[in-house]
Formats: structure tokens, C-alpha cells, sequence
């Protein structure tokens, strides 16, 4: 996938594709949430 991919579709390698977009949406969540409860923490304690 990207820059240098092969010129045939079905010679790359999509569940590497798959895989990432699958770990992006584990991952923004995921970290909006760390951050919200960082956040709720440092707000009740007045800093």
C-alpha cells in the first residue's frame, strides 16, 4: 500500500491495511479516553 505498491491490486498485501486501520480505531479512542480521565482527575484536585 502507498508509494511503491505494485501495479496489480491483487498482488498487495490489503491485511496489512486492514490491520492498521483496525489498531487506529483502538487507539484514538483509547486515548480519548486516558485523556478524559487525566483530565476529570487534574480538575477535581484544582490544578
Amino acid at each position: 500500500m502507498g508509494a511503491g505498491a505494485p501495479r496489480q491490486l491483487t498482488a498487495i498485501k490489503w491485511g496489512v491495511g486492514a490491520n492498521i486501520v483496525a489498531a487506529w480505531l483502538v487507539t484514538i479512542p483509547a486515548a480519548a479516553v486516558v485523556a478524559w480521565i487525566a483530565y476529570a482527575i487534574l480538575h477535581t484536585a484544582g490544578l
